[in-house]
């Protein structure tokens, strides 16, 4: 090699290095400007009820976390890696029976971006209640709200169901649950435009509140049940490509203890004829305050069988406020 080659080889290598602290100073500086947002935010939301400054605009929902995850496999091999989101809900009240809600998520270390927004006339009181916009479908319903912890901390198993979408559906409210019907615009895998319709229920029966939804397209179908019940949940999901998943959580408070909540989290391939993710693990939330900041950490720890064998410990400190919804 000679001294051009030298030369060359050193100035890229510098650049290199140069472009990777810029995109670290800039992930830095992003973090810390969402991150006073939604403290401002969360300010916002506490006092929302009380102040007449804006009276038909409200910040309903503010949340802030990091997710720390190390894991051990079968080979002694340490890796360790975080996920930092923050996102926000804000409704503006149109008039009585009106109102544009607005969600922001930014995720995956801000690497991600999501944005939820709907037209909504009616609520889960009045008979009827229709959406429409770039909202959650009938079916994505049974997945965490886009601003919330379980949004940040999301089981594989409800990942795989479908998002939000371009479209718009109707509720008809009969008391003890619901009838509920959508057409959204979706892209096929070829990136052809493709309309999908949902179909779906809500019904509860006691404690129980049991929901079942499902889907139809060209390409495929899918339907999906859950229930909860005293801390405790079941989601099933399967599609016409062969995916079949289970997410269970049983709450140690259904037994009036207080020791935390196992899970389930699996999703099995019947075409390929194996799991591809199979975890199981505890889970327990805390109440934190430190300087007055309320807010909550959960520790966990799981093994997971599929894809890859290892014992995985989770650290997940968040905040999340709500206050003046409707």
């Amino acid at each position: 090699m000679n001294s051009e080659e030298v030369k060359l080889s050193f100035l890229q290598g510098f650049f290199e290095e140069e472009t990777k602290k810029r995109k670290r100073i800039k992930k830095v500086l992003l973090f810390v400007v969402i991150a006073i947002s939604i403290i401002i935010l969360s300010v916002i939301c506490i006092y929302a009820q009380d102040t007449t400054v804006v009276p038909n605009i409200k910040v309903t929902k503010t949340y802030i976390g990091l997710v720390g995850v190390g894991a051990v496999d079968t080979n002694y091999n340490f890796k360790n890696s975080s996920s930092a989101m923050v996102s926000a809900c804000a409704i503006a009240r149109l008039n009585q029976d009106f109102q544009l809600t607005v969600n922001l998520v930014s995720m995956d270390n801000f690497s991600q971006t999501i944005g939820h927004y709907f037209l909504q006339y009616g609520n889960e009181k009045t008979t009827w209640m229709v959406k429409t916009g770039q909202v959650s479908r009938l079916i994505s319903f049974h997945r965490p709200n886009p601003v919330s912890p379980g949004m940040h901390f999301e089981p594989a198993s409800k990942a795989i169901m479908p998002g939000a979408t371009l479209g718009g559906a109707t509720w008809f409210n009969y008391g003890s649950g619901q009838l509920a019907g959508g057409l959204y615009k979706t892209k096929s895998l070829t990136g052809a435009n493709l309309i999908e319709y949902d179909l779906g229920f809500v019904q509860n029966i006691g404690k129980l509140n049991l929901r079942l939804s499902g889907y139809y397209s060209q390409i495929g179908q899918g339907a999906v049940l859950t229930g909860k019940f005293k801390g405790c949940e079941l989601t099933a999901y399967t599609d016409t490509d062969s995916l079949a998943s289970t997410f269970v959580n049983l709450s140690s408070k259904l037994f009036n203890w207080n020791i935390g909540d196992l899970y389930l989290d699996q999703i099995y391939d019947f075409k390929q004829g194996r799991f591809n993710r199979l975890e199981v693990g505890w889970y327990d939330i805390y109440n934190v305050d430190i300087a007055g900041l309320q807010g909550n950490v959960c520790l966990g720890f799981g093994w997971r069988q599929y894809p890859e064998r290892s014992f995985r410990l989770y650290i997940w400190p968040y905040i999340f406020q709500t206050g003046g919804v409707r």
